[in-house]
């Protein structure tokens, strides 16, 4: 027996009479376990040993994201020691990422024949039988089996409740998913499948604060407000529903557009107006890292076209990366040193930073390129008046307020 600490507490892994017995972890814990060196070593029969090695290299090789060398060395822990729960159980992780929901079926079905109290392992199960392999009725079993292990696993009692839903079992349904959100309340999947229950059993108050719930917790979630906006129109709010349904088709469009993009960058990959527009759309619904993913294309693929720098520097700046934003608004002045606005947007980066004489320099050049522009006019008085020109801001601010006027102006006086 050994004893490992990972993320501040003491796991105990052993061996059986027949396998080495190990916790059961997910992948995020084996990655942590991997990164700081932690091994399986014991002094164990030969036979148990290779098993062992043959399993780690397996964890270590899905790790580095190498799957076919990761199949490869599962498949031979397991044919060394077929009792190794665990081995079963991430072969059909592999297999599942790899959209093989057979195989991972059946590696799951080997996991609790190998460990009959394995519940993550009966919890994977019904989710293939539920979701990918549209198999309800066989879902149930191991779902409830999984439940009665452990009552307080949020995901298999959603995943339960889920089952009970499509099987009609509507009582059954709401009081598995009423507990799933009480175990996680960020649980958008749970929430939106308990407002459909509760929607079908005509409990249409109910249902909408569920769905409320979801678009508090992701406002970019279509399905919510399309049912919202249902549960509005039985409940005689036309108005609400009209909005709701609106913002549906609003952000089902947004959707379907990042979809055509995401084919037509797949199809071209040096298609630049594609990643822009992919990068915009995702920006908005605050998919950052996969936004930025796509500006960084664009300055890979046109590293002399601004707008790219433009919108990774904004992006940046909304995430509170002062520094990245700084270095992309740098690089584009430099490749564009006569456009106002980008040396606004650096200006305003170090005046955010607090280094005021780099601010006043690229907001002065900015009002000099383009002196009309009230707004640019509006930040060099907001900097003169952080770094202490007081007579230099109230310059500045009133000639922000006569341009400003004259552009709000009606034309024709």
């Amino acid at each position: 027996m050994i004893e490992a600490v990972i993320s501040g507490e003491w796991r105990v892994i052993s061996k059986s009479k027949r396998a080495i017995k190990y916790t059961h972890l997910q992948p995020s814990v084996i990655g942590m376990m991997l990164s700081l060196g932690i091994l399986v070593a014991m002094s164990v029969d030969a036979g148990d040993e290779q098993a062992a090695r043959a399993y780690d290299e397996g964890l270590r090789a899905a790790f580095r994201q190498e799957h076919q060398q990761a199949l490869a060395a599962l498949h031979r822990a397991i044919k060394l020691d077929s009792s190794l729960a665990d081995a079963h159980y991430y072969l059909g992780i592999l297999y599942g990422a790899r959209d093989g929901w057979n195989k991972a079926l059946a590696a799951f079905q080997n996991a609790t024949a190998a460990d009959p109290a394995y519940i993550e392992a009966y919890c994977r199960m019904g989710e293939t039988y539920l979701v990918e392999l549209a198999r309800v009725n066989e879902a149930v079993e191991p779902l409830e089996r999984a439940a009665q292990m452990d009552p307080h696993h949020a995901q298999a009692r959603s995943l339960l409740g889920t089952a009970y839903f499509r099987q009609n079992r509507l009582e059954e349904a709401i009081r598995e998913l009423q507990h799933a959100v009480e175990l996680d309340p960020s649980s958008t999947d749970a929430l939106y499948t308990l407002g459909l229950a509760r929607f079908r059993s005509g409990e249409n108050e109910a249902a909408s604060l569920h769905f409320k719930k979801i678009i508090e917790l992701d406002p970019f979630y279509a399905k919510a407000y399309l049912n919202l906006g249902n549960c509005y129109r039985r409940m005689g709010q036309s108005e609400n529903s009209r909005k709701a349904l609106g913002t549906f088709a609003r952000l089902s469009n947004d959707e379907e557009q990042i979809a055509r993009l995401e084919r037509a960058v797949r199809h071209d990959d040096s298609d630049v107006e594609a990643w822009y527009q992919l990068g915009r759309l995702q920006m908005a619904r605050r998919q950052w890292e996969t936004a930025a993913g796509a500006f960084r294309k664009c300055i890979t693929l046109r590293p002399n076209e601004a707008r790219g720098y433009d919108a990774l520097g904004y992006l940046y700046f909304q995430l509170k990366a002062y520094r990245k934003a700084l270095q992309i608004y740098e690089d584009v002045v430099k490749r564009h040193p006569d456009v106002a606005q980008y040396r606004n947007s650096l200006g305003t980066v170090y005046m955010t930073i607090r280094n005021y004489p780099k601010a006043i320099e690229q907001l002065e050049a900015a009002v000099q390129l383009s002196p009309s522009e009230p707004a640019f006019h509006l930040t060099l008085a907001q900097i003169y008046k952080r770094a202490g020109y007081t007579a230099k801001a109230e310059e500045a601010f009133h000639t922000y307020q006569q341009l400003k006027s004259q552009k709000d102006e009606p034309s024709g006086k």
